[in-house]
């Protein structure tokens, strides 16, 4: 939950202009930009434990103050190819825009080892940018690979997404948080679910619930936290089930759903 709690902060950060890194082991930020779609990530440089943390921000506005699109995007969701598989059309244009800039400053850093992370709009360009990465290395080769999402719309199949993402790929959802259902026709999830209940009943975490488990949860429960998809509320939730989780080693079955 640690690492979970990690990516979080710096997914909180990228929505700043100029990103200052939240951890003291990062010592370099590279900036990861499109104009014309808005895409915008950065890389936060780990010499010390030798890993490249690639972060997508999520969409902030329908045009952004200098003039780039970026919401508009969400509701391109008509498919589009995208490195072996099809997926939602506005997210390919994105990733397609950043990904030779991405793979310049991969190539600076041989050997390091990748974490995609991303919110909202963001997790779903980190989502496709793992699925070109898959294909790119070897699943059993040196390459360390990861994907950690948070609040990430649906943007292919679940059956493709499961067949070309062969590294661990954590999809963190809010209980409230309708986008993470969306779109609904010809569009699935994969991954591992870490999910944050509204019912208190069920703890401050759950893995991989059923479908009936958070149809329940969504149903019988009032939806007290409107602002349930910020980034700041993510990294709330995620706060409060490490200490759970810290809580329950100490006391076990304390808890923790």
């Amino acid at each position: 939950m640690q690492d979970i709690l990690y990516a979080a902060e710096l997914c909180v950060e990228v929505y700043s202009h100029d990103p200052i890194p939240p951890h003291q082991d990062i010592r370099g930020v590279i900036e990861i930009r499109d104009t014309a779609t808005g895409a915008d990530g950065f890389a936060f440089v780990s010499r010390q434990t030798r890993t490249l943390h690639i972060v997508f921000r999520g969409s902030q506005s329908l045009l952004t103050s200098d003039g780039r699109l970026d919401w508009f995007h969400n509701v391109l969701v008509k498919k589009r190819e995208w490195s072996g598989i099809r997926a939602h059309g506005g997210v390919v244009r994105c990733v397609s825009a950043i990904m030779p800039r991405l793979i310049e400053v991969l190539d600076a850093f041989p050997g390091f080892a990748i974490t995609l992370q991303g919110h909202s709009a963001g997790g779903n360009i980190a989502t496709l940018v793992a699925v070109a990465l898959c294909r790119r290395y070897q699943r059993n080769g040196e390459q360390q690979l990861r994907l950690i999402t948070f609040g990430q719309s649906r943007v292919a199949a679940a059956a493709d997404l499961k067949r070309t993402i062969w590294c661990d790929y954590i999809r963190v959802q809010n209980g409230s948080d309708a986008v993470c259902r969306w779109p609904k026709i010809g569009y699935g999830d994969a991954g591992r679910n870490l999910y944050y209940p509204n019912s208190a009943k069920l703890g401050d975490y759950m893995w991989d619930p059923t479908a009936w488990q958070q149809t329940r949860d969504i149903l019988f429960t009032t939806i007290g936290r409107v602002l349930d998809h910020r980034m700041s509320e993510y990294a709330h939730r995620t706060f409060d089930a490490l200490a759970a989780d810290q809580q329950s080693r100490v006391s076990p079955g304390a808890g923790v759903a």
